[in-house]
């Protein structure tokens, strides 16, 4: 927790609750931002104002926008954990790039975890959730300007515009999820549940998962939470991420291949499967024209 220096602790937020001060993070040379740590609704939570304003977005269109989110498969009791160490090495990977790109007004952050002092039930293998940030052109339909204080208290007005740009690349999330899991593992963090993900999930890792969870039609007409048997993307829509970069995320952190080795082995099977195809019609080839 070196670069927070626990300013985003989620122990310390639950004892703390009502006396959280925001926090202004220097990601680049340029650009500080604005990070909220808030207890509500039987979450810990994290966000940026933009990211708060992403999610108000999605509730004035039923909840229909594009949420996908990485979900982490923990016991209860090692939450304060895995979110201290999701938010951290977040942040790390930021800044680590931030420095090369083009950010104005604001960057999306958000993620939660269960309260565990007030939770009793909770969706097994989404104790915390990193949400992806998805451009969608909704998001600029009505754009919101609000006036929001810096460092020193002054009001700045500011108007939010969602960007395709803004996009984190797949490289991005691929050492993230890789500096995440492998420090789960460094500290032995107990799974949920054991040798799978949370039921209606797509599976990336030992502990990371994929779901998007926009809100699809029910019964009687209305939009509601996909239910589990809708699966990981009840509405279909565009995945951030391909296929294969979902098997490259996933031979990464379950088969610990290098970028390099994966698209080797890749190449190999396809090799393999040419040469099976190649095989086949040539003895059909044969065969006819005997």
């Amino acid at each position: 927790m070196n670069i927070l220096d626990n300013r985003f602790d989620y122990t310390y937020a639950i004892n703390h609750r009502l006396e959280i001060p925001n926090q202004f993070i220097q990601i680049n040379s340029k650009k500080k931002i604005r990070i909220e740590l808030l207890v509500t609704n039987g979450f810990v939570k994290i966000y940026t104002f933009k990211g708060r304003i992403y999610h108000i977005k999605q509730n004035i269109d039923n909840h229909t926008l594009p949420d996908w989110k990485f979900h982490f498969n923990v016991k209860p009791e090692e939450i304060p954990k895995a979110f201290n160490i999701v938010i951290d090495t977040l942040l790390k990977h930021i800044i680590k790039t931030a420095e090369n790109e083009d950010i104005l007004e604001d960057i999306f952050i958000s993620m939660k975890a269960y309260n565990i002092n007030l939770c009793k039930e909770m969706q097994e293998g989404r104790e915390v959730t990193l949400y992806i940030y998805t451009f969608d052109k909704r998001l600029n339909e009505e754009p919101v300007e609000i006036d929001i204080d810096d460092e020193n208290g002054n009001l700045n007005k500011i108007k939010y515009v969602f960007r395709k740009d803004e996009e984190k690349k797949i490289e991005f999330y691929y050492d993230l999820l890789i500096d995440i899991e492998n420090q789960f593992k460094k500290i032995k963090l107990k799974k949920r549940i054991e040798n799978s993900a949370a039921d209606g999930d797509l599976w990336l890792g030992e502990y990371a998962s994929l779901r998007n969870e926009a809100y699809c039609k029910g019964k009687n007409g209305g939009y509601i939470y996909p239910p589990n048997n809708r699966g990981w993307n009840s509405l279909k829509q565009k995945m951030p991420f391909n296929w294969i970069e979902i098997f490259k995320i996933r031979y990464a952190l379950v088969y610990k291949y290098e970028p390099k080795k994966f698209y080797l082995v890749f190449l190999i099977i396809i090799v393999f499967i040419i040469s099976i195809v190649y095989f086949i019609f040539n003895m059909f080839y044969k065969y006819y024209n005997h």
